[in-house]
């Protein structure tokens, strides 16, 4: 096929036998005859992709297996390409366990249990975070790295830091000073668990942030001290506002550690906590965001820390 170009040979534009590739024909664009001898000497290559004398070139002789595997090293615009070139190419470019590595490397957790391998699926995931610009708090390395490769290779944006740009926050935990940051924003900045990004890629389409806002309270663990009448109650607030509730102080596992005032904190609970680095946060924290809704509300102001004669402040 040469796509029409009458400035070609006319001889070469009229042969059934001369099949060539788009920069085959460009690089023949107005060549003169006493430079076509040359031209073929220095790509050797490209002769060697047509049979003497046969329609087909010696890419379509291939069988068809053998044509998917070199389809597979080629990028996708150019597979997709293929769709329109002849029925045979067709056919090859349209082979599922091609699409299926095309697809995985846009998400390795694909299984295909709702549709095979195919054009359609990719493109509906290719560009599915446009515009999104993404980051997070609370993930752990390996994890952050699985999602903002997913996120990335599906059209969207990341960084590390919260910025004026930031659309998302994918968060593991909503009580940091990060995800009160973005919720200053006043939803210009999306606060998301992360199953937002992983029910958004299943279904190939946006859902709706909405439905993926966390609890207040969600990734904190808190442990309580002093309160063995209240512990109970204490709990299924805690438990309400999304946090988990551990009966022991636990390093790098603790994150709040709640006490009715500092005085009647345990004693060794409180050298754990500040050797740990354990904010010890008054009751009245917990109390406050019941009693206004579920409101998410800085601990900063809760915390109990001590003078410089060792009493509660």
């Amino acid at each position: 096929r040469v796509c029409g170009r009458r400035q070609l040979l006319p001889s070469l534009a009229s042969s059934r036998r001369f099949h060539s590739t788009s920069r085959f024909v460009m690089d023949f664009r107005a060549a003169p005859r006493r430079r076509l001898s040359a031209h073929v000497a220095r790509r050797p290559a490209v002769v060697h992709c047509f049979y003497e004398g046969s329609d087909e070139s010696m890419l379509l002789q291939l069988p068809q297996e053998m044509l998917a595997h070199v389809l597979n090293f080629l990028p996708v615009a150019a597979t997709v390409q293929l769709l329109r070139v002849c029925r045979r190419c067709r056919r090859a470019a349209l082979d599922e366990k091609l699409w299926q590595s095309h697809c995985l490397a846009l998400w390795a957790g694909d299984d295909f249990a709702d549709g095979a391998a195919g054009p359609a699926r990719y493109a509906a995931r290719r560009l599915l975070f446009s515009g999104v610009v993404a980051s997070s708090t609370r993930l752990e390395l390996a994890e952050r790295e699985l999602v903002r490769s997913s996120l990335t290779a599906m059209g969207g944006e990341w960084d590390d830091h919260l910025t004026s740009r930031t659309t998302h926050l994918l968060c593991a935990a909503a009580w940091t000073p990060k995800a009160n940051a973005a919720r200053a924003t006043l939803g210009r900045c999306r606060v998301v668990t992360l199953r937002w990004l992983w029910e958004t890629v299943r279904r190939g389409s946006r859902v709706a942030e909405a439905r993926f806002v966390p609890h207040p309270l969600m990734g904190a663990r808190i442990s309580v001290s002093g309160m063995p009448t209240m512990r109970r109650q204490v709990q299924r607030h805690v438990e309400r506002l999304g946090a988990t509730f551990d009966e022991e102080l636990r390093h790098r596992v603790t994150t709040h550690l709640l006490v009715a005032s500092l005085s009647s904190c345990s004693a060794a609970k409180q050298r754990a906590a500040h050797a740990w680095r354990i904010p010890i946060v008054k009751l009245a924290w917990i109390s406050d965001m019941v009693a206004r809704g579920g409101v998410v509300i800085d601990p900063a102001p809760y915390v109990c820390t001590r003078n410089s004669s060792g009493s509660a402040c």
